[in-house]
């Protein structure tokens, strides 16, 4: 597929599962809309939206009506009318690509449902957050998990409460108020945990990337401040950095010309490699705690941050099924401590 008839693919695809969760429970027949506007909505050519219908016939999702259109395939509409929906936004809805800090969250939700009547939904905004939010929210949606919301977003949750549907957060990036669940992790005791183990060793010159999956750098920031006071050091403006996989190699040239030369990079899992390749010969030591991920293989002198983020979205789908099956169950707000283990590296 071509970058250009994929995201066309995947809009149109999200766009029929909307309209699959929007449409009545006695609904037995659905048309979508025509080909022309669906050209229109997505600013795709008609030979694009044609092949991309073609293949949700194919997959079973649509059915072909000659002279009539096209229509949502009934059996999927009957499946849909018995089944409970639950939508699953991640971020802020707009998400390109999901790193391993989100596929451990996902692999954690989809345990949390198995076995449950709830089937989840992914929902993508499409470009259009306030609408999508308006079809979702007034739809047969039983209820919301959001992963990682962000504060832009925070406003459409007003949208959900209006139609009483129960609203749990992963590590929300900013501070949920009483009605809305959230589970998250004690991310200022993750930086204090990390600097801790990098200044027992004599590493007192280091940089801790962020990955922007999580946005919470400020709080990782408090922990390091933590760390370093209580041995009587200075924190240093850029020790804790925000960093994606296209702008490693400037965040790490930026650190070593404000910082001067590291003695250690703590560095998300999938950046490991890249950056261990950039700080070759520097005496830099490349450090990744496996924060989102299960052990990996990696030097004998590394240690791991435990935080079982599957656990914990585990835990979170589980919590929305308790408040759906006993609307008296009340909101929960959870935060996991992350544990170190590991030797410490030689100094």
């Amino acid at each position: 597929m071509t970058d250009e008839f994929s995201t066309a693919y995947s809009r149109i695809r999200q766009y029929v599962f909307t309209r699959i969760a929007a449409a009545a429970p006695e609904e037995s027949s659905l048309c979508l809309t025509t080909e022309r506007e669906l050209c229109e909505l997505f600013a795709a050519s008609r030979g694009t939206v044609r092949r991309a219908l073609q293949m949700l016939v194919d997959e079973g999702l649509l059915v072909r009506r000659p002279h009539h259109g096209t229509f949502i395939h009934p059996a999927v509409l009957n499946s849909a009318g018995q089944q409970k929906l639950i939508g699953l936004i991640i971020l802020n809805g707009e998400l390109a690509y999901w790193d391993s800090y989100i596929l451990a969250l996902l692999h954690g939700v989809a345990e949390g449902f198995a076995g449950t009547p709830y089937q989840v939904r992914h929902i993508n905004f499409m470009g259009d957050p306030a609408q999508t939010i308006r079809v979702m929210a007034t739809s047969r949606l039983s209820g919301l998990l959001w992963l990682g919301p962000m504060e832009s977003v925070r406003e459409y949750f007003g949208e959900f409460r209006k139609q009483n549907i129960p609203i749990v957060t992963v590590i929300p990036q900013f501070e949920a108020d009483h009605t809305v669940s959230c589970f998250t992790i004690d991310f200022e005791k993750y930086g204090e945990l990390v600097s801790d183990r990098l200044l027992e060793t004599g590493r007192r010159n280091f940089v801790l990337l962020d990955s922007n999956t999580d946005g919470r750098q400020e709080l990782k920031s408090r922990g390091v401040r933590r760390a370093l006071a209580a041995r009587g050091l200075p924190f240093r403006n850029g020790m804790v950095r925000n960093v994606t996989p296209i702008t490693l190699d400037e965040t790490l040239s930026a650190a070593r010309k404000e910082l001067g030369e590291l003695d250690a990079a703590v560095v998300p899992t999938n950046l490991r490699r890249d950056a261990a390749r950039l700080l070759a010969g520097t005496g830099t030591q490349v450090i990744a705690p496996d924060m989102d991920l299960a052990p990996s293989p990696g030097p004998p002198e590394s240690f791991r941050v435990v935080i079982p983020v599957a656990e914990l979205a585990r835990q979170a789908a589980a919590h929305l099924t308790r408040r759906l099956d006993n609307p008296r169950f009340s909101p929960e707000h959870l935060m996991l401590k992350p544990v170190i283990t590991g030797p410490p590296g030689p100094a």
